[in-house]
């Protein structure tokens, strides 16, 4: 299950979408999943976590304030030139 989660979660920042369609064809491109087999999976995983812990984290990835934040690097490194 935690190989799952952590495929999803890659598949997350690589689409930078809380779609599952986009999610699901990030998951089908790294598993090599054929058709809806990626959203499929998706759903899958999602069914077996805890709503609590999807929220926590969906919030977390757009906390300024945490550790890390999903963001555009190239927008980061604009900020950064700016500074």
């Amino acid at each position: 299950m935690r190989k799952s989660i952590r495929d999803v979660i890659v598949a997350i920042i690589i689409s930078r979408s809380f779609r599952i369609s986009e999610i699901g064809r990030e998951i089908a491109k790294m598993r090599g999943i054929k058709g809806s087999g990626g959203y499929e999976f998706v759903e899958r995983v999602i069914e077996k976590i805890p709503f609590e812990c999807v929220k926590r984290f969906m919030i977390r990835m757009f906390d300024e304030r945490s550790e890390w934040v999903l963001g555009d690097t190239t927008d980061i490194i604009k900020l950064e030139k700016l500074c």
